[in-house]
């Protein structure tokens, strides 16, 4: 019987799908970790879980590793550890180093945390991208501006949806896009905008 550990800071209405549906396989037993009381799940998922864990920082990948050998303790064993949110992804694959545990490594959940970076490794595969750039300051916008045009994409390197991203149509919106989002915080990017059709891929390993 396989001892699950789902990592869910927060028990978002999308996230508590998750959990359920992981609670749902047969034979697993599960193990949460969270910010979120244990009072907040309804009481008929609250019931299936074999052990709850509530720690300060859902996010963290030290607290994470120390939240699952605590939960091993009481199952015997963490065979998996998973969690749906992107933002997790990197912490997650470094607890999993850490405890040996099988899954995404965090070198590969970086790959496609750091957007500017998974752009780089799908180019080098053959796929093509949308030209972009990695921004450090005001001259490498303008620069980048200067050779491609408008209209761009302005968005932080390690986004999550397409939350902080923004179209700019020409020089004066592109100017006040950087006075709330400073290039030299070092998280920003531009790529040139294109159009045409979209399709989304997922894969499971």
């Amino acid at each position: 019987m396989p001892n699950v550990v789902f990592v869910a800071p927060f028990f978002l209405e999308a996230t508590v799908r998750f959990i359920d549906a992981t609670a749902s396989l047969p034979g697993v037993r599960l193990g949460l970790v969270s910010q979120d009381p244990g009072d907040r799940l309804p009481p008929g998922l609250r019931h299936r879980l074999a052990a709850h864990l509530q720690v300060a920082d859902g996010l963290d990948s030290k607290t994470i590793a120390d939240a699952c050998r605590k939960i091993g303790g009481e199952l015997g064993s963490v065979d998996r550890l998973m969690g749906a949110l992107e933002e997790l992804q990197v912490p997650l694959g470094e607890a999993r180093e850490a405890l040996h545990i099988p899954g995404m490594d965090a070198a590969t959940a970086r790959n496609f945390r750091d957007k500017s970076h998974m752009k780089e490794v799908l180019q080098e595969a053959g796929v093509p991208c949308a030209r972009h750039t990695r921004v450090a300051n005001e001259e490498d916008v303008w620069r980048f501006a200067e050779a491609v045009g408008y209209p761009l994409v302005v968005k932080p390197r390690a986004g999550s949806g397409s939350r902080n991203t923004i179209r700019v149509n020409n020089a004066d919106e592109l100017r006040e896009c950087m006075r709330w989002d400073s290039p030299a915080a070092g998280g920003m990017m531009i790529e040139e905008f294109v159009t045409g059709d979209e399709h989304s891929f997922d894969s499971v390993f």
